[in-house]
């Protein structure tokens, strides 16, 4: 519990809005247009490593087939987030929780937290750390950054009931780590999801090169690296410069509008 204590106190500190490179508030679901992202690529029966953020694209690769899922990333709330979602999918059938009548609020959460049945210790520590949420009145609204919901999520999962099962059976194989930093390289993957992760790096080169070299190690030849743009809206010269020793660089042929022009959804870097 000295654990659990810990993460609730960075947790009140970030809802004050003090800095915490550990924890930040995270994403009620995806803001990219998965429905055309994951129609550049194919993750089935592939080994695929995914950002975890809303947990969106880990439902989604399994969901599509994908051989095994692993995921990761450097806000560790985002793990205590994937099994509230998972828990709520399970026990309350929700999902798309954006939706106008399917908000998640504190209600919600207490009563769900009276049905879940933990099956190892990953999943007992989130029902504790959302016990202790709870307990100490901290409001689960404000934990959310107020973003764009992606709806096109309905555009792909056309049977709930399988989804569900398929969650249920699921553990999850998660990492706290920033992928620029040391990592495990002793699992491959065919299929690498960075969502815009490669934004936060920007023109930092050493960042871009410890990602670009770990992204390289860890995948299997031909293996591809999924990445958007959510805030520049296009890949820079100086990123593509640091990649294309080691990868070649692919525009994905979906486009979203912005404003009054058009730019790709998403980009992969496919290893040479």
């Amino acid at each position: 519990m000295e654990e659990i204590n810990d993460d609730i106190i960075r947790t009140i500190k970030i809802l004050s809005l003090e800095k915490d490179d550990s924890y930040s508030k995270i994403y009620m679901n995806s803001n990219e247009e998965l429905y055309k992202i994951f129609k550049s690529f194919s993750v089935k029966d592939k080994k695929v490593l995914t950002v975890l953020s809303s947990s969106d694209q880990f439902f989604l690769c399994h969901y599509l087939g994908a051989k095994r899922v692993d995921s990761f990333d450097c806000n560790k709330i985002c793990e205590y987030y994937f099994y509230l979602r998972k828990w709520l999918l399970k026990y309350k059938n929700y999902f798309f929780s954006l939706k106008s009548d399917r908000k998640i609020n504190n209600k919600l959460v207490e009563e769900l937290l009276k049905l879940v049945d933990c099956s190892n210790l990953d999943e007992e520590r989130a029902y504790n750390y959302w016990c202790s949420f709870i307990r100490k009145g901290l409001s689960i609204s404000e934990l959310f950054y107020d973003d764009i919901y992606d709806d096109s999520l309905e555009k792909i999962i056309s049977n709930m009931l399988e989804l569900k099962e398929i969650v249920e059976s699921v553990n999850l194989n998660f990492r706290y780590q920033d992928i620029s930093d040391d990592i495990d390289k002793k699992r491959k993957y065919n299929i690498i999801i960075l969502s815009n992760l490669l934004e936060y790096y920007s023109m930092d080169y050493e960042k871009l090169k410890r990602c670009r070299d770990n992204l390289y190690e860890i995948l299997e030849d031909d293996g591809e690296v999924i990445c958007t743009n959510m805030v520049k809206h296009y890949t820079s010269t100086f990123e593509k410069d640091i990649f294309k020793e080691k990868f070649d660089f692919n525009d994905f042929s979906f486009y979203r509008k912005d404003f009054s022009r058009n730019y790709p959804v998403g980009y992969s870097y496919i290893k040479k």
